[in-house]
């Protein structure tokens, strides 16, 4: 014996494992038999490198591929597509290029930090480190600068977005968040309870206090909000768990919870006054698992039945409505829906490019198509009468102009910390934005000039 894990039993399930000589995870079966295999590398001195993934289906999802170094080379999925990693160690910079060609730059530092990501489009965002590998700086494809500072336990006390504003953190002694202050001066504030490491209350900059009480075992049985508003909870064991089996809610309503023998929720009956005056009445659902905790059924409160299979992947593929109709789906190999038939016979179908970002959607027959940008963003999408809506990115992401089918623009400019300072429509007519430093909106001016202001307390709640 060796001290492997082989078997892990509990509420009536088992999981089964087992390995090959060299101690290397070579299958997992699921409770419900389902099982999934894993290869190794046959060179020297790489036996515990994993080299093939094939799933309860038969499927071989994952192929990996090593240098003599047993670094990582080549990673193939499913559907035979493969993303290729480069390693320069004298120049500590590794590039992957994805599954659709587009290729992204990795520079290191001696400690392993990344000091550098060189995105598909040219983008470049720099990053920067303390002596004790914390992150201090970021710096944008837009050159906008984050700063952050950190405590000796390498918490983060500060956090400077690029317009200079500041937001502090402070600590306990056990690492718990004792209080947030925003850039603005407001503060937020955590109580904790240094016996047990429990968060007992929040209260925001207003002093308005949310409280949170625990039973012995260290789960959550009261919350109450504000404006006093308390939800009460209640645990039993069960299998060997606390699990929550009712919540009685400010108002009276009591909500409770059963279970199966495996642990799955399997009930909740809900007791509500409908109406004034009335006697409380009972709604009740129901629900039933398989051996892997996968929906298999579900009772609405009108006695309503619908049921789910699945494959041995875990994947839904059928859906019985109480009136007996079945709607079928159909994965491709990465597990990607590409097709569901419903009741009726109609059908709709996706696909996908190679690195899994939806192309194409029909429904009966009509079909919206996607494309993307080497940065995976959707930059076009074409409806089912052809008509053709187009997007525009800056270089750190932010949307610049959106183009309907009819070639009308509407612009968009943002300020540095990224919100958004300005839109013109296609007539160019403009409406600007401002803010406050904690971000919250407090002027609009319409292309009229007229101002509509906004103004927030402590808390940035709108007054």
């Amino acid at each position: 014996a060796q001290g492997r894990i082989s078997q892990i039993h509990g509420a009536g399930q088992t999981h089964h494992y087992q390995y090959d000589s060299a101690g290397n995870l070579t299958s997992h079966s699921d409770p419900s038999g389902a099982q999934s295999n894993y290869r190794y590398s046959a060179q020297a001195g790489q036996a515990h490198l994993l080299t093939d993934y094939t799933d309860p289906l038969g499927r071989l999802l994952l192929k990996t591929e090593y240098d003599q170094d047993g670094r990582i080379v080549r990673q193939t999925d499913g559907q035979g597509k493969t993303i290729h990693i480069t390693t320069d160690v004298a120049r500590q910079r590794q590039t992957i290029k994805d599954r659709n060609g587009h290729t992204t730059a990795y520079d290191f530092d001696q400690r392993g930090n990344v000091t550098q990501i060189t995105d598909a489009a040219g983008g470049i965002t720099r990053y920067a480190y303390d002596a004790n590998d914390n992150e201090i700086e970021v710096i944008d494809p837009l050159g906008r600068k984050t700063t952050r500072a950190y405590d000796q336990y390498g918490n983060i006390t500060e956090e400077t977005n690029p317009l200079g504003q500041t937001t502090r953190t402070a600590y306990n002694s056990a690492g718990q968040i004792t209080r947030i202050t925003d850039a603005a001066g407001h503060a937020t504030e955590n109580t904790w309870d240094s016996a047990t490491n429990d968060l007992t209350a929040i209260t925001n900059p207003l002093g308005q206090a949310t409280r949170l009480g625990y039973d012995p075992k260290g789960s959550l049985n009261r919350l109450t909000d504000a404006a006093g508003q308390a939800t009460s909870y209640h645990y039993a064991k069960h299998n060997g768990a606390q699990r929550k089996q009712s919540e009685t809610a400010p108002d009276g309503t009591v909500t409770r919870y059963g279970y199966d023998s495996h642990g799955n929720q399997s009930s909740t009956a809900t007791s509500a006054v409908l109406s004034p005056g009335a006697a409380p009445t009972a709604i009740q659902t129901a629900s039933e698992h398989d051996a892997a905790g996968r929906l298999t059924s579900q009772t609405d409160p009108e006695g309503q039945r619908s049921s789910y299979h699945y494959d041995a992947a875990g994947q839904l593929t059928e859906e019985t409505n109480p009136l007996g109709q079945i709607t079928r789906h159909q994965y491709n190999q990465r597990g990607d829906k590409t097709q569901t038939t419903h009741p009726s016979g109609l059908t709709d179908t996706w696909a996908y490019d190679a690195e899994g970002r939806e192309t194409r959607a029909c429904q009966a027959g009509l079909c919206t198509q996607t494309q993307y940008d080497s940065l995976g963003r959707a930059i076009q999408t074409t409806d089912p009468a052809g008509h053709t809506s187009a997007t525009a990115y800056d270089a750190a992401g932010q949307v610049t102009s959106a183009t309907d089918p009819l070639g009308h623009s509407t612009t968009y400019q943002y300020d540095l910390a990224g919100r958004q300072t300005q839109s013109t429509d296609p007539l160019g007519r403009s409406t600007h934005y401002r803010y406050d430093a904690a971000g919250n909106l407090t002027e609009e001016t319409n292309p009229l000039g007229q101002i509509t202001r906004h103004s927030y307390n402590a808390a940035h709640q709108k007054t």
